[in-house]
């Protein structure tokens, strides 16, 4: 059997790791593990936000209609609500989307992690980049974005990665899981003021 979706791995979720699941159940469970697999493509990183973004919203206003009687008000809270919501049957396609959501989020997390853990993946990351890099220019191929040595500037990766991939789509995530913003959006500011800092160094100029 085919899978669609093109992405290496989807067949993984043709392993044996269905037991005693009915034929209903394993559709619903193989569904959304290829579902959740595609969902760490990065080339679907900005439309699939979008998608969680406008559906979060309708949950977020439903929430704020039944806390007001039917009428809105933008002075209402729903974030401690929307996991409470989520179940019911008018927000299908957002809880079919938020376990996809999810991997996609640990997917990119390393910027949230404890500073010295983040620093080390990303520049261990980008290695692996470079040595790709090195490897299609041996080849006379096209060099893969972010993976030139001699264009790309960490520090300044980082810094876009980080303010235009990784904050908005975990400051969308703390809308559904008030702590994160406490806990995992502290931390990912931190890390961001190092990369800016270090992006500084780079921008000094140098002695002739």
């Amino acid at each position: 059997e085919k899978n669609n979706g093109g992405v290496v791995g989807n067949d993984c979720c043709a392993a044996g790791i269905l037991g005693s699941m009915t034929k209903t159940q394993q559709k619903m469970l193989r569904t959304s593990l290829i579902r959740s697999i595609l969902s760490t493509d990065m080339s679907r990183h900005f439309s699939e936000i979008a998608k969680v973004t406008r559906h979060v919203e309708a949950l977020e206003d439903d929430i704020i209609e039944d806390n007001n009687g039917g009428k809105s008000s933008s002075s209402s809270s729903p974030s401690a609500n929307i996991l409470t919501r989520i179940n019911g049957d008018k927000h299908v396609k957002l809880r079919e989307k938020f376990l996809p959501f999810l991997l996609h989020m640990a997917d990119i997390s390393n910027p949230t992690k404890p500073h010295a853990v983040s620093v080390e993946w990303a520049r261990a990351v980008y290695d692996e980049f470079f040595l790709q890099g090195d490897r299609e220019a041996a080849e006379e191929l096209p060099i893969s974005p972010l993976c030139d040595r001699t264009t790309t500037n960490l520090p300044e990766a980082q810094v876009g990665f980080m303010n235009y991939v990784v904050k908005p789509a975990f400051l969308l995530l703390a809308r559904c899981i008030p702590n994160m913003e406490r806990v995992v959006i502290g931390q990912l500011e931190e890390n961001f003021m190092y990369w800016m800092k270090e992006k500084g160094k780079d921008d000094q100029p140098t002695d002739s």
